[in-house]
C-alpha cells in the first residue's frame, strides 16, 4: 500500500437531502492502519551511545470517519498535527 496517504488527508463531500431536508455529510480520512516500533542506537558526541525507539507506519486504509456540522471529530484533528 502507498505510505504516503498517511498524511492524514480527509475528503468531506457535502450534498442537500431533500428527502430528509437537510445537509448530508460523508467523509473519508486515510489514516495508519498498522504500525511497528522500530530500536536504534544514537552515538552522541561524546561517544556515548543512547537507545532510541520509534513508530514506522506499516499500513494504511482509508475510512470513513464522522463529520459534525462540517469539521471533523476532535480525535481526527489531532491527528493532523
Amino acid at each position: 500500500e502507498d505510505k504516503s496517504c498517511c498524511l492524514f488527508v480527509c475528503l468531506c463531500v457535502y450534498r442537500y437531502s431533500a428527502a430528509a431536508n437537510k445537509m448530508i455529510h460523508q467523509c473519508e480520512c486515510c489514516q495508519e492502519a498498522t504500525t511497528s516500533q522500530k530500536q536504534v542506537e544514537l552515538t552522541c558526541g561524546d561517544g556515548s551511545k543512547v537507545p532510541h525507539s520509534y513508530i514506522v507506519v506499516e499500513t494504511c486504509r482509508c475510512s470513513k470517519a464522522e463529520c459534525v456540522a462540517g469539521t471533523m471529530s476532535k480525535q481526527q484533528r489531532r491527528r493532523r498535527r
